[in-house]
């Protein structure tokens, strides 16, 4: 990253390392980059092998060269950097960037810049199924096509096939219309058996299973087997012909790409295509990212034509179960933001899980960890960076996300009548949890004897204190998981805790069973209740406001009117926008409010279930822990702590520390005062 120009312009740098003098390995140019990136497809990874005798022989490890190419003359050198053979075997494989030596001759040609260029490397020894992988991948360089390589170390951009403008889409045959199957026909089978097939038959084939899957990632958590199936209702992003839609998916440390379906607004993805993909789970609460671009062709290596962006959407697998397979439908939606966006399309999918459930448990307990994405193109980036992002960027200021983000916040306003509820049903002891006793069907108010029970011990024994404050966490997380579990939609709901003990215990997948369209009018009435409350929030959320700005607007005898603050957010010129003169004012603002609706974010889906393990074992620790704390004398350890924190600085002997001490720490002529707020 940032190298010198060593052209008129620009640099073409190529990497050529070198083990003594001898040149071991050299990659492959590119052209006019100052920041250049290499993947495996310009032979960023490679391997050394020599004797230990011939390793220590040489007067330092690994020296590499950065130049650049120079059809015309002879190739200069930009920079170099090397590693000593110490060095190298104390390398684990973390990336590492090395400091560059930029030669005099580079300096003079460029004497007004400051430079800091760096070669940023991974080093580690390499293992016998490295070796193993090295010889494969030599073996099928050249096909186009990769299997098993995850994305720290390759990128294989989408693949679209040649179609002749003059040919025809479709056409029919005794009055039946047939279709050109896309991207090309079954090669199993003869061409002409799958090359015009009718939309029926070819939406049968692509709920076929897969013929092929291609394997990503390096997790050891356990797999994601993902189909790309179809989209429907896109956008038409050209202009002479229809979308050429394809999906680009991100997962942890894989990024992938289905193949390009050319002049299509509904998409299918046949079994023979590029559309399968096995993820390597690394983390359980990592979320499968998918978006779908129309593909624009490149016409020459400087043209800077972006890929049009359709839509994006993020599958939470979280609370899927392993062993069932689910074929699900999503909205494709271009921001994260919920501000009256509108669907681009949808997108169709098919997925299953496979792992144990106490690997992934205990897995829930590390950090997620951070990837990085090597890509050697702006264009690919840019892909990538939408599936992650969407139009979303919070060191950019806009109106619209900052009204995103207030409104986000004031959907909160609907928890309010579920804490309402919560606490009449606690108090007035309404029954929840429903039984039969000799056919009667009876509800029982289990959370207001429980909250009884702690009450009333509580208040006679105040040493159960911290055990409760833990176990309540447990039981507010045991209320979230059973409220959850009211919704009738077989998708919404999570594992309740029983069945996570029983999986946990047993180490047994519970598989599901849901059927097309299950609970479709029941869902339906809950969501409809669920909205209907919330409105009736917002409206006393609102008349409360109205209020209150009325007796503002009374005792100030002015307007408090935000729709006076919002005309003033942005100046118009010839009926037009222009730039916000309070962007620098408010783009603090705004990613504040992008932090508080992060946090937010975090702590609803813990209490909601979203994040199904973390919420389980935060529930389970708590609950252990209330158990460990019930049997420490906390009264004994609080007395005593205040005995000893009394007795030693309430005392009247810190004059004498006042008088020996303090001078002895800062100093005889140093102001004590001064000295000790300075320190403070």
């Amino acid at each position: 990253s940032e190298l010198p120009i060593a052209d008129r312009t620009s640099t073409d740098p190529y990497v050529s390392v070198y083990l003594g003098v001898q040149r071991v390995h050299k990659t492959q140019v590119v052209p006019k980059e100052l920041n250049p990136v290499w993947t495996v497809d310009t032979g960023a990874l490679f391997l050394v092998s020599c004797s230990a005798e011939e390793f220590f022989s040489f007067s330092s490890g690994l020296v590499f060269r950065v130049m650049d190419y120079d059809s015309l003359n002879q190739n200069d050198l930009v920079a170099h950097v090397s590693l000593t053979q110490s060095e190298l075997l104390q390398m684990k494989g973390d990336r590492v960037s090395l400091p560059l030596v930029v030669p005099p001759d580079i300096q003079k040609r460029n004497p007004d810049q400051v430079f800091h260029p760096k070669l940023n490397v991974r080093v580690r020894k390499a293992k016998p199924e490295d070796v193993e992988f090295m010889k494969k991948l030599n073996s099928i360089k050249g096909r186009g096509k990769y299997e098993g390589v995850h994305a720290e170390a390759s990128f294989v951009s989408p693949k679209k096939n040649r179609v002749h403008l003059l040919k025809r889409e479709t056409k029919k045959v005794d009055g039946v219309t047939l279709h050109r199957v896309k991207p090309r026909p079954d090669p199993t089978r003869p061409e002409e058996e799958t090359k015009w097939m009718e939309q029926s038959a070819i939406d049968a084939e692509t709920m076929k299973p897969s013929y092929e899957w291609i394997e990503a990632g390096n997790g050891t958590l356990g797999r994601i087997y993902l189909e790309i199936l179809k989209c429907d209702d896109l956008p038409n992003m050209d202009t002479s012909s229809l979308t050429d839609a394809y999906c680009c998916v991100i997962y942890e440390d894989a990024i992938v790409t289905t193949d390009v379906i050319n002049d299509d607004l509904s998409p299918r993805w046949l079994p023979w295509s590029e559309r399968a993909f096995v993820f390597r789970m690394n983390h359980p609460s990592s979320q499968i990212l998918l978006g779908v671009f129309d593909y624009d062709v490149s016409r020459t290596p400087l043209d800077v034509k972006q890929h049009d962006t359709i839509g994006r959407v993020s599958v939470d697998v979280t609370n899927f179960k392993p062993g069932t397979v689910y074929t699900l439908s999503y909205n494709l939606y271009e921001s994260v933001l919920d501000n009256d966006r509108q669907p681009s399309g949808k997108v169709t999918i098919r997925l299953r899980m496979e792992y144990d459930l106490q690997k992934v448990s205990l897995g829930a307990l590390q950090p997620r960890p951070a990837n990085y994405i090597c890509l050697s193109s702006k264009k690919d980036f840019k892909v990538a960076y939408f599936v992650c992002n969407g139009e979303e960027n919070i060191n950019r200021f806009a109106m619209e996300d900052l009204t995103a983000y207030r409104t986000e916040l004031e959907s909160l306003i609907g928890l309010k009548w579920n804490i309402r509820t919560a606490l009449m049903t606690i108090l007035f002891w309404r029954g929840h949890r429903e039984i039969k006793v000799f056919g009667w069907k009876i509800k029982l108010p289990i959370h207001s004897a429980l909250a009884f029970y702690l009450g009333t011990t509580l208040v006679e024994d105040l040493n159960r204190f911290p055990s409760y404050c833990f176990f309540c966490v447990f039981w507010l997380l045991a209320a979230t998981n059973e409220y959850r579990m009211k919704n009738p939609s077989p998708w919404h709901g999570s594992m309740t805790l029983f069945e996570m003990w029983y999986t946990l215990l047993l180490n047994k997948d519970i598989p599901d069973d849901i059927a097309e369209f299950e609970n479709e009018g029941a869902i339906r009435e809950y969501e409809a209740e669920i909205e209907r409350h919330y409105e009736q929030e917002k409206a006393l959320a609102k008349e409360t406001a109205e209020r209150a700005e009325a007796v503002g607007d009374f005792l100030k005898g002015g307007s408090s009117n935000p729709e006076d603050v919002q005309e003033d957010l942005s100046t118009k010129v010839d009926g037009g926008p222009s730039i916000n003169p309070l962007a620098a004012a408010l783009l603090p603002i705004q990613q504040a409010l992008g932090e508080v609706c992060k946090v937010v974010r975090i702590a609803r889906s813990l209490l909601m279930w979203d994040e199904s393990h973390l919420a389980f074992i935060i529930a389970n620790a708590c609950l252990l822990l209330s158990f460990v704390c019930l049997w420490i004398p906390w009264s004994f350890f609080v007395r005593w702590t205040s005995r000893t924190l009394v007795w030693t600085l309430l005392g009247p002997w810190m004059k004498l520390v006042d008088i020996y001490v303090i001078p002895r720490m800062f100093g005889d002529n140093a102001d004590p005062d001064e000295a000790l707020r300075q320190y403070a």
